[in-house]
């Protein structure tokens, strides 16, 4: 085997290293993305889950239901939101009241 030859097959392994090196970090990254897609659909499908069990439930509401239990945490949850809104108008009310009269209501 002369000195060109070898200097041959050592350039052709190099290449092939290479090769392999650049496949094994493709495989690296098609990994990573196959792991990052299935949390997402793992997200998704709770996601999911929870937004059926919401739909399956919307002939079990009525007035007042968000003091039935715990199937009923979002009507709840909107209530409390109703009331702050409420509270908030109430306040600001309140405040514009005691600028006309001139009085200080001690909190």
């Amino acid at each position: 085997m002369t000195e060109t030859d070898l200097i041959d097959r050592l350039m052709k392994a190099r290449r092939t290293l290479d090769a392999n090196a650049q496949l094994h970090a493709d495989v690296d990254d098609a990994l990573d993305a196959i792991e990052d897609a299935a949390k997402e659909i793992e997200r998704l499908t709770a996601a999911l889950r929870y937004e059926q069990h919401q739909l399956n439930r919307i002939g079990t509401h009525g007035v007042n239901c968000w003091k039935w239990g715990p199937q009923h945490y979002e009507c709840a949850r909107r209530k409390i939101e109703d009331l702050e809104g409420a509270a908030l108008v109430y306040e600001q009310h309140l405040s514009q009241k005691k600028v006309r009269d001139g009085t200080v209501l001690d909190r």
